[in-house]
């Protein structure tokens, strides 16, 4: 548990930089451990309704158990249109890209930047989460005509570390839930 203060820190920056307003819809692109940390964030945070988009159904419950309040599997459906119609066709007021990375361990790739700005309402927020190691081109115009707002970096201060760690200690973030491993023993590597 201890070793997720970290990432969990990083997830309370990204949402405290969105000026998450009570009652916004935010859609959560990839539930590794940051995505499961920013849906309990959301929640905490006074998000109305948290949709949870993975590739794999065992992921999805334990978002269901965490507190989302609509499931995509983006192996079954496609998630643009899987959120426009969640929202009734608007779009969610933030939409957060956590699945982002290398394809070689297993990450998404690029593919779900694109999606969150599509899925995105005009005006809203778009967080990028997910590291990129390889490079995006963007339609600026297109996305600046329909004034989103594209935050990438959190700010991480001493007020930032403390509430992660007051979530973690008040059981605000379930982490033994997602910390479901233990390693009795490390064996020394040849």
């Amino acid at each position: 548990e201890g070793a997720c203060i970290q990432p969990l820190s990083d997830a309370v920056s990204r949402m405290a930089s969105t000026g998450i307003d009570p009652g916004d819809t935010v859609a959560i692109v990839g539930q590794g451990l940051m995505g499961l940390h920013l849906l309990q964030i959301c929640k905490a945070m006074g998000a109305g309704k948290v949709i949870a988009i993975a590739p794999r159904d065992e992921t999805l419950a334990l978002s269901q158990e965490l507190g989302a309040d609509f499931l995509i599997n983006a192996t079954n459906s496609d998630p643009v249109a899987a959120v426009l119609e969640c929202t009734a066709g608007i779009g969610a007021d933030i939409a957060i890209e956590a699945a982002g990375g290398n394809p070689k361990a297993g990450l998404a790739g690029t593919k779900t930047v694109f999606q969150a700005f599509d899925m995105v309402r005009d005006c809203g927020k778009v967080v990028q989460v997910g590291v990129l190691e390889a490079p995006v081109t963007l339609d600026i115009g297109r996305y600046m005509s329909r004034g989103i707002t594209y935050i990438m970096k959190g700010v991480h201060t001493q007020k930032v570390t403390k509430y992660a760690l007051d979530l973690a200690a008040s059981s605000g973030v379930k982490q033994p839930i997602i910390v479901n491993g233990r390693i009795d023993q490390v064996n020394d590597a040849d």
